[in-house]
């Protein structure tokens, strides 16, 4: 079972070096990942809109929430991982 932080606003939004915003920053670490390949899409890019809410309102940020919301099985890997229940991000005040 997983627990996306980023439906709670637990995250914040992420970007990567190609120009694009992800869901959160450990989904924008992924470079090659075919799980996400549907919200690096050209038209999602950050230079090719006027806003943020255009990418996050867009179909395909929908369906990766809807997946996140209903099919949880179907999430991508980075997602399981680090948002399965129970999991507990350390924060660190210094470094």
């Amino acid at each position: 079972m997983i627990d996306p932080k980023c439906l709670k606003g637990e995250t914040v939004l992420g970007h990567d070096t190609r120009g694009f915003i992800m869901p959160c920053s450990w989904c924008a670490s992924i470079i090659r990942d075919e799980e996400l390949k549907s919200l690096v899409k050209d038209h999602l890019k950050i230079s090719n809109v006027d806003s943020v809410e255009q990418i996050i309102n867009s179909k395909e940020w929908n369906e990766f929430f809807r997946v996140l919301k209903e099919q949880p099985e179907d999430a991508p890997q980075i997602c399981k991982l680090l948002c399965k229940t129970g999991y507990e991000v350390k924060k660190y005040d210094q470094y």
